[in-house]
């Protein structure tokens, strides 16, 4: 009974019941993408202080303001003030312009714990940026592409959890048969580039090999990725999730972060996103 009474929760009448195996995914996805955004924002938020900051810059022959200890240091060594170089002057905040794509495979082989955790990844990425003001897009791919979240698109948590419902939709549905990595980047590219940022990131997570249908066959992941690249003067980073997913974004992929544990799949997103935001 004190097992049972720790599963169950209380509505705002005051009624117990006990939610079932949906209700409790919901719930652990809202508590750990609450966590993993939060994390995110807040490791943004101090590189983004950082970055923004103007800083004291010596080593010039005139400026607005001398470096105190620089002057001594030279006065000591006899430098004449016309030959000075401890005049500082303030460097400009470093541009912080960024666009993120985020593409989540939804063929079947992501079904169960993949789906989930690309679901958290994805999303607490999307809110997190969306705390500091940066556009990000989601988007679900198998054979066909769904948007779950635009670039501009202002996301609370009931929505957030319609976008897991279409996820779950996507990994089970008659779609799912399919991989279009190729074409999706292709598409998620000539999106992206419409954007007005000037750092535009291209995020593919994917558990296997690209299987393109009929129809889009034409679209070779491998000349995808080049032709985005050059495009977004960035190179297109992938995700490989679990060994399958692994091995195929090593083949693909220059840039790439492997999680073969997939548990820790949404910590190294956190983790990706803050190194990129702090080059």
């Amino acid at each position: 009974m004190k097992r049972r009474a720790e599963k169950d929760s209380t509505n705002e009448k005051g009624i117990v019941f006990s939610p079932n195996k949906e209700e409790r995914k919901t719930i652990e996805a809202k508590a750990k993408m609450g966590i993993l955004s939060e994390l995110l924002s807040n490791n943004l938020r101090t590189i983004f202080k950082e970055k923004r900051a103007r800083k004291r810059q010596a080593m010039h022959k005139f400026g607005g303001e001398i470096g105190i200890k620089k002057r001594i240091n030279e006065v000591a060594r006899d430098i004449h003030v016309m030959d000075s170089r401890a005049w500082e002057k303030r460097t400009k905040p470093t541009d912080l312009d960024y666009v993120f794509t985020i593409l989540i495979d939804c063929s079947g082989s992501m079904w169960g714990e993949r789906v989930f955790n690309a679901y958290l990844a994805g999303c607490s990425t999307g809110e997190a940026l969306q705390k500091l003001n940066l556009p990000c897009q989601i988007v679900l791919f198998n054979k066909e592409l769904e948007e779950i979240k635009g670039f501009n698109e202002v996301l609370s948590r009931e929505k957030y959890e319609r976008m897991w419902g279409k996820a779950k939709s996507q990994v089970s549905g008659y779609n799912a048969g399919g991989n279009n990595d190729g074409w999706a980047i292709h598409t998620a590219t000539n999106s992206l580039k419409g954007q007005t940022g000037k750092k535009k990131y291209l995020i593919v997570f994917s558990d296997g090999q690209p299987a393109p249908c009929y129809t889009k066959r034409q679209y070779i992941l491998k000349n995808e990725i080049i032709r985005a690249t050059n495009i977004l003067k960035t190179r297109p980073i992938g995700v490989g999730i679990g060994d399958q997913g692994c091995w195929a974004v090593k083949r693909y992929y220059k840039t790439r972060v492997l999680c073969e544990d997939i548990t820790e799949f949404p910590f190294k997103i956190v983790d990706l996103v803050s190194q990129i935001v702090g080059k």
